[in-house]
């Protein structure tokens, strides 16, 4: 058997990682619909026996899970960039963000909207669903795409970087990370899930 090179052995720590998050995510959106202090603008509501564990769960779950998925993102980002020509690079974003995300928003996104009003038991008109749910209407929402759009959005961030200041693809010596990153990651995941609560109008 040929030795793999340090160079192009998977990590899987990562890859247990990012499994482990999914899985936490799914339980995550489930536990969401039986909160006790469920957010006005969750879909699907469970008004008969909410329960407080949920509500702690969700809470406590809520800070890591998105940062955690960003931070695999881009570190992969950059893997991408080093080894990929920027044609290639952009043909693998658009097949595997880019058009997902366009199509999850204009075809599925209404339909998880829709549930809103359906599991609150409140009569909505087609027509008046039409007209607020498409075509950027007020309860226009990406639902869970927003994730990818927010992702492409970063990516097109990280190309205009890299073109910039090319040395960010070069790959490094690993090392013991420091007291200053763990405080920066804190800061920064603290500063995004409040700024994300507010942009989405909660409290």
């Amino acid at each position: 058997m040929s030795e793999i090179s340090a160079s192009t052995k998977r990590i899987f720590f990562l890859d247990n990682l990012k499994s482990f998050i999914i899985c936490l995510m799914i339980v995550f959106h489930i536990a969401m619909s039986y909160m006790q202090y469920v957010p006005e603008w969750w879909y699907a509501v469970d008004k008969a026996d909410p329960q407080l564990s949920f509500t702690f769960f969700v809470v406590w779950a809520d800070i890591f899970i998105m940062p955690i998925m960003f931070f695999i993102s881009g570190y992969f980002g950059i893997m991408s960039l080093s080894r990929q020509t920027a044609k290639s690079f952009w043909k693998s974003k658009l097949m595997r963000i880019g058009i997902p995300w366009v199509l999850g928003v204009l075809l599925l996104a209404p339909a998880v909207t829709y549930l809103i009003f359906l599991t609150r038991h409140v009569p909505l008109p087609f027509t008046e669903y039409l007209n607020k749910v498409f075509f950027f209407g007020p309860l226009f929402s990406h639902t869970q795409y927003w994730f990818l759009g927010t992702l492409f959005y970063l990516y097109v961030i990280l190309f205009v970087v890299a073109r910039i200041k090319p040395v960010i693809k070069e790959k490094l010596a690993p090392e013991a990370p420091g007291k200053i990153f763990f405080l920066v990651i804190a800061i920064l995941t603290y500063a995004l899930t409040v700024g994300a609560y507010y942009l989405v109008g909660g409290q």
